[in-house]
């Protein structure tokens, strides 16, 4: 189980050219029988305020942004809770809200 006062999180200031703190969980990896990695799963607190810059995946990866707390927030620019990225395609997240949010990213 993963939790949220875990000494392993990062906090980051400006993500990816964007502004203010993010706090990321340590990466959990969802694997098939044969140990491949299908999906690599991460926990974000956005704090208010902030947001992760303008970016892709160029390596091919998908990425899905679920709030899982909190109020939806501006993802490529759209208010919304749960959003899919494409590989190649730029992505941002902006929390405007009045408070903190809790993200789940999946990339796969």
């Amino acid at each position: 189980m993963m939790k949220i006062n875990d000494l392993s999180w990062v906090n980051t200031e400006n993500v990816r050219g964007g502004n203010g703190n993010v706090a990321f969980s340590p990466e959990k990896l969802i694997c098939d029988t044969d140990g491949k990695v299908l999906a690599k799963l991460q926990i974000m607190i956005v704090k208010k305020g902030s947001y992760i810059g303008r970016h892709d995946h160029p390596d091919g990866i998908s990425e899905i942004y679920l709030i899982i707390k909190g109020k939806p927030a501006l993802i490529n620019g759209k208010r919304c809770k749960f959003a899919i990225c494409k590989p190649n395609e730029f992505h941002d997240l902006r929390n405007d809200t009045d408070g903190d949010i809790i993200v789940l990213s999946i990339k796969f």
